[in-house]
């Protein structure tokens, strides 16, 4: 059976921007959860219908080849494979492969196979960066793993310093927080990881009130938490999208309050925003990526180019995350070597879309490292379904 399949060499596609491999250059590895062969023809057009999955794959891959094409015209020497992996990839197989040997860095838009890939670079040596995933795939004690992607722990604990901020530097005075959520599990589990950085963190004149929701219907007890002379903060901590519009939709009608809704990354995607009783509503959210297309390195014409060899296709967030982070991260490769991973916080590349990578511990008492996550998030100011501003 065959587990690892070499899909293409990208100097196949580049030949007129990549020399030739020699002993001076880097490696850099791609890992990509499908076979592409299934989607392209040997013209390196799309075939017939693609599913969402494959989509997003399709994308990210379509950038990365972008991205390593404007390396190439840009001088930058790589030698890049590509690889198929899934559950019975046996990447012991790999290793010793004449175009795997000697690999730099390993860079996968993987979900399933995270703890797999994570293992392998750990035992030789190889950095890997996932660069999709919001989840650690259970990863532990591994300096060889980075997430570009944070996990919803890290987007709560930067909420929280991001609340810090506002009234240690006195843009809040004195504010209103009140904490939302059910009485759920997973509601609960969010809410702890921010009473966690309160108890970490110790700040006396953060004071802020909890709320539990027993419906999607508000209480009056919220109503009554709200002060009008402050400014209301209201952080919703629930996974229920009910709840959420009732909340915003409520809050968007108090004129007489000065009120902020803070929200979870995936509120950039409700569809009830679109709503007109919405269209009032203002909030705060949290992502690790923004607007891709406002970077001038991926503007107009390498819109155009993912327009040219997808006819009739829009491109996702994946396609941007193919180019960014594999032109980021190439770049780094090709430019520093070996060496490159002292440069893995460089934001001079990009516009937006900056990373700053940071140890997370296992806990705080012993400083064993669990592994590398993104700490850099923007937050995104919202009315109803407009966007208004980064405020970082």
């Amino acid at each position: 059976m065959k587990c690892i399949a070499l899909l293409l060499l990208i100097t196949v596609y580049c030949k007129n921007t990549f020399a030739q491999l020699d002993s001076s250059e880097q490696k850099l590895a791609i890992f990509l959860p499908i076979s592409l062969n299934n989607y392209f023809d040997k013209n390196n057009k799309a075939l017939g219908d693609i599913t969402k999955d494959a989509k997003n794959i399709v994308d990210y891959y379509t950038g990365a080849k972008l991205a390593l094409k404007k390396l190439g015209t840009d001088g930058k020497k790589l030698a890049v494979n590509i690889y198929e992996i899934n559950k019975t990839t046996n990447l012991d197989s790999l290793w010793n492969t004449a175009n795997f040997k000697n690999t730099n860095l390993i860079l996968a838009p993987v979900k399933d196979d995270i703890k797999l890939l994570a293992q392998f670079a750990a035992a030789h040596q190889i950095t890997f960066i996932s660069t999709l995933s919001p989840l650690d795939g259970g990863v532990t004690n591994n300096n060889q793993f980075y997430m570009c992607n944070p996990t919803i722990r890290v987007h709560i604990e930067e909420m929280y310093n991001y609340i810090k901020n506002k009234i240690t530097t006195n843009k809040w005075t004195d504010p209103n927080i009140l904490l939302v959520k059910t009485n759920s599990n997973k509601d609960l589990a969010l809410y702890t990881h921010f009473i966690n950085m309160e108890k970490k963190q110790l700040d006396k004149n953060f004071k802020t009130t909890t709320l539990n929701f027993n419906s999607s219907a508000l209480p009056p007890a919220f109503f009554t938490a709200l002060d009008s002379t402050k400014k209301n903060v209201v952080y919703s901590f629930s996974l229920n999208d009910t709840l959420n519009e009732a909340l915003l939709k409520a809050t968007s009608k108090l004129k007489n309050y000065n009120i902020l809704v803070l929200g979870l990354p995936y509120w950039e995607n409700f569809t009830f925003l679109k709503t007109d009783a919405l269209k009032d509503a203002r909030f705060v959210y949290s992502t690790a990526y923004h607007k891709f297309e406002l970077d001038s390195a991926i503007n107009k014409p390498i819109l155009n180019a993912y327009k040219k060899k997808h006819i009739g296709f829009q491109p996702n967030y994946s396609f941007y995350k193919g180019y960014i982070y594999t032109y980021k991260y190439a770049n780094l490769l090709a430019t520093y070597g070996p060496n490159f991973i002292a440069h893995i916080n460089d934001t001079n590349l990009l516009e937006n879309n900056k990373l700053i990578f940071a140890p997370y511990l296992i806990n705080n008492t012993n400083l064993n490292l669990n592994y590398f996550e993104n700490r850099k998030l923007y937050f995104i100011t919202q009315k109803g379904n407009n966007f208004l501003s980064i405020d970082n």
